[in-house]
């Protein structure tokens, strides 16, 4: 038992104490999986008939069949657990299904052979947790789901580095009147060369005057206005009606409600997306030594061997990025997702997988530079303090400190951190939109296809609904659709009719 599951609740059903022979109902209502339904039905019926056969009462117990009782209650707590499941693990299924392969491999346990002795039970009950774990590996995660799940993750990334950014290595103490840091509080304070059309607020531009007016807080408000950051938070569903008072404690709603008259529904950045040209400008400046008004902190703006100025402009780049990338261009393949299946991805494979390599690569590269940022911030401003030497201004506070380390846990260094997370979701991701599985996917289609045909010429359904079917037209699909890719979106093959598919 041990050897196939993790969990120890099923390690004491080998020798227990307080071993019983539970009920011979099913235990609930409704079930998820047919297979391992119809398993547990065949453990009851057992059961009930060895029970009726030795005229003992369910809580008894025959001393020679205690292993194959013990083992068949097992099976009916598993059982019972995981056919209620709306979302079935496959390890679970081919775990149990091992261990019984592992218990029919041990005679000993089985007292006769005959057709409803404990091992043909078993043998019945093996080949549902086959034909259950078969039904489970069809249904994989989709592309689409998958896609909605990295832009989720990554919307949490980029929320936290640029929580961190605005907080460690800055001396932005504005940030401190607000209460969150996440995008959608930090866009009503942008200011009006940045704003967001209907998300801002007068008093929050108020609030964050000074911290936007430096150099970091500059770049920062190029990058939260950007149309890919705007379009990645907006996708997610967020409100863009939320209320101003969550932003901090208080606000002008009527400022809000009067945003639209100020400017359009589209997002409108002037001279198109300036952040790189400024992060370039910035680099000459700083190169020059020239840190007026820069927003960074002083420990920072000197020479370091890691972690420097240099850092934070390839961290605030490789930002930019990753933003472009999930907000700009796997937003629109989970789009293709959702309106085309994973047939619809799958496709587009090629130009798809580019994108996920330049993804993976953008990532990686975020995650090295907030660590040298991080591991200086740590060293120059936080251990420096705690060791009671003198940290030259200006510096952040140690509430902007205490919140940036907050961030960059969440961000990259914490136990399931965004970046782990986001980097394996996006393997799986990769494996689901092989094009290695477009023909299986396009076998399954026809055979739907293929059924469906049939039924719609069926006399059944005609009986049953009477409407005028259409006819399809004759043809086939000898080769893959031709698939031109534009930039990063893909021109879309037109879908086949049944019959092509077929």
């Amino acid at each position: 038992i041990v050897k196939h599951l993790d969990d120890p609740r099923y390690a004491s059903f080998a020798s227990g104490e307080d071993f019983s022979i539970t009920s011979y109902e099913r235990g609930f209502p409704r079930w998820q999986h047919g297979h391992l339904v119809a398993a547990l039905d065949i453990i009851n019926s057992y059961q009930q008939a060895k029970a009726t056969q030795l005229a003992c009462t369910p809580l008894g117990i025959n001393v020679p069949e205690v292993p194959a009782m013990r083992f068949l209650e097992l099976l009916k707590a598993w059982l019972r657990t995981h056919a209620v499941m709306t979302i079935l693990p496959e390890q679970d299924v081919r775990s149990m299904s091992n261990l019984c392969r592992d218990v029919l491999g041990k005679p000993e346990l089985f007292l006769s052979r005959n057709a409803k002795g404990f091992a043909a039970v078993l043998v019945d009950v093996y080949e549902h947790l086959r034909w259950q774990l078969c039904d489970t590996l069809q249904q994989d995660h989709s592309c689409a789901e998958l896609l909605a799940n990295v832009l989720s993750i990554s919307r949490n990334l980029v929320s936290d580095a640029l929580a961190f950014l605005l907080s460690s290595p800055t001396t932005m103490r504005e940030t401190t009147d607000l209460v969150s840091l996440e995008v959608v509080v930090l866009w009503p304070s942008l200011p009006d060369q940045h704003a967001v059309p209907s998300k801002y607020s007068p008093r929050q531009q108020k609030t964050m005057k000074q911290a936007w007016s430096t150099t970091c807080g500059e770049l920062i408000a190029a990058l939260l206005s950007s149309p890919g950051c705007v379009h990645l938070y907006e996708g997610s569903g967020h409100s863009s009606t939320a209320p101003t008072q969550a932003i901090t404690g208080g606000g002008d709603v009527k400022a809000i409600a009067d945003s639209k008259s100020r400017a359009g529904e589209e997002v409108q950045v002037s001279g198109g997306w300036r952040l790189l040209d400024l992060i370039e400008q910035t680099r000459t400046s700083w190169e020059k030594g020239d840190f007026k008004d820069s927003g960074l902190a002083a420990v920072l703006q000197s020479k370091l061997p890691r972690g420097g100025w240099e850092d934070f402009l390839v961290a605030l780049r490789t930002l930019a990025d990753v933003v472009y990338l999930a907000g700009e261009a796997l937003l629109q393949f989970q789009r293709l997702g959702v309106g085309l299946g994973d047939y619809g991805v799958i496709s587009v494979a090629a130009s798809f997988h580019g994108v996920l390599d330049a993804y993976v690569e953008k990532v990686n590269l975020l995650r090295q530079c907030l660590e040298s940022l991080n591991e200086s911030v740590d060293e120059h401003i936080t251990l420096a303090k705690a060791r009671g030497l003198t940290v030259k201004k200006p510096r952040p506070s140690r509430e902007m400190t205490a919140r940036g380390h907050a961030a960059i846990q969440r961000a990259i260094n914490g136990p399931s951190n965004h970046t782990q997370i986001l980097l394996q979701t996006l393997q799986e991701l990769k494996r689901n939109s092989a094009a290695e599985r477009l023909p299986k996917v396009a076998r399954g289609l026809g055979k739907a296809c293929s059924n469906l045909q049939v039924l719609l010429n069926s006399p059944e359904l005609r009986r049953c609904a009477d409407f005028e079917i259409p006819r399809l037209e004759a043809g086939h699909l000898e080769e893959p659709p031709a698939i031109s890719v534009k930039g990063v979106l893909p021109t879309l093959p037109r879908r086949p009719s049944y019959q092509e598919v077929e």
